[in-house]
């Protein structure tokens, strides 16, 4: 037994061996060894219904914390979302695109329609045999060639003003002109005539044409061909509809005349159970109502492609087209702006015969004050001859 020691150097001695770890109350062997799968904080939250998560003690001696936060399944994500969608309106939204397809078979069938709009486009360019080129490297290679000719021109301007200016100094020297300079120089004479006379039709084209009011009509004309080449196109593709339709008809009524023994029979090989009476009819209707809105189909009519024809396509005067609307109101404007042109032409002609029956009315009257001046002139010297006389006379009486 060692001997007691008291003092304030005392030297404190540790415990000769750590104290061992004892284990917890309900641990089990296989927890001790531990997976790097399921592992401290982590492993409880992916297996949550483990004996690990359940045992705090566990939870400090299985090692260190995990470094990252623990994730979600995505997979089992997906699947609540999916799993908890909002069934009742995917259900309005398969109906409404059930009942739109039976109106119109083509409702979402929109590269059809527009290449029923540009069929006859394409028809036209197959015929003229157009091959695919570039859309504006020609106008390119065009304005390069024009380009390149004027650089040539300026170039033979530039040497003649030189040759003129150094005509006395190689006056007495010969002058060499080869071939491909005479060939050269033909060819930008034809050039020149060629432009100078694209350029005179150019000008009386535009002299002839109406400006701006021909633009105007040309691009109403081009508007109105585009149209109607569309209302065409819709129309046969109407016809089409319509003779699948007669087509299917006959089907669709084979199957609208089925009989209740026939219905009976189908339901009872998918696992119903219908009772079918001794006449072929269905004692309790009720049996053929399945899970979910039971709507029975409806009987086609006898004029029920026309009603559907009538339906996809409504008259004009219903539903006018913008295209239309716009067309309109633009002739409208048009026609107000050639009645204000009119009025304006005829005001102006008014006036102007105004204006000269005034200045011939004030011509006539300076004529007439000019004769009566005249008259009363000649009346005056007329009347001072007369006095004068008359004096003369007294004095040769009183002589």
């Amino acid at each position: 037994m060692p001997a007691l020691a008291f003092g304030l150097n005392k030297k404190v001695t540790g415990p000769s061996r750590p104290p061992q770890k004892r284990k917890a109350a309900f641990d089990e062997p296989e927890d001790d060894a531990g997976s790097d799968d399921n592992d401290g904080a982590f492993g409880a939250l992916q297996n949550p219904g483990s004996k690990q998560s359940r045992n705090p003690g566990s939870l400090k001696a299985s090692g260190p914390p995990p470094r990252k936060s623990p994730k979600l399944d995505v997979d089992n994500a997906k699947d609540g979302v999916t799993r908890y969608s909002n069934l009742s309106a995917l259900r309005s939204a398969k109906l409404q695109d059930a009942e739109a397809s039976q109106l119109d078979s083509m409702v979402y069938d929109y590269d059809a329609v527009y290449d029923t709009f540009t069929a006859d486009k394409a028809k036209k360019g197959a015929k003229n045999g157009s091959s695919e080129v570039p859309k504006y490297m020609s106008n390119l290679l065009a304005s390069a060639e024009v380009r390149k000719r004027d650089q040539l021109r300026a170039k033979e301007r530039a040497l003649q003003k030189e040759r003129e200016t150094e005509d006395d100094e190689f006056a007495d020297k010969e002058k060499f002109v080869t071939g491909a300079y005479k060939q050269q120089q033909e060819e930008q004479r034809k050039l020149d005539e060629e432009e100078k006379k694209r350029e005179e039709e150019e000008e009386e084209r535009r002299k002839k044409g109406g400006g701006m009011t021909a633009f105007h009509k040309d691009l109403l004309k081009k508007d109105e061909e585009r149209q109607r080449a569309v209302e065409e196109a819709t129309r046969a593709a109407q016809a089409r509809r319509d003779q699948d339709g007669v087509e299917k008809t006959g089907v669709e009524q084979e199957e609208a005349e089925k009989t209740d023994a026939k219905v009976a029979a189908e339901l009872n090989d998918q696992g119903a159970r219908v009772v079918v009476n001794d006449e072929g009819e269905i004692v309790d209707k009720r049996q053929l109502l399945t899970a979910g809105l039971n709507v029975a189909p409806k009987k086609p009519g006898f004029n029920t492609n026309e009603k559907k024809a009538s339906a996809a396509k409504p008259q004009e005067w219903q539903r006018p087209s913008k295209q239309q609307d716009a067309r309109t109101a633009q002739r409208e404007r048009q026609s107000r702006m050639m009645e204000q042109q009119i009025a304006e032409i005829e005001a102006k002609q008014k006036e102007a015969e105004m204006a000269e029956q005034k200045e011939r009315e004030d011509k006539n009257k300076t004529k007439l004050t000019e004769n009566d001046k005249m008259s009363a002139k000649e009346r005056y010297l007329q009347r001072k001859k007369e006095r004068e006389e008359e004096a003369k006379k007294a004095k040769a009486g009183a002589g």
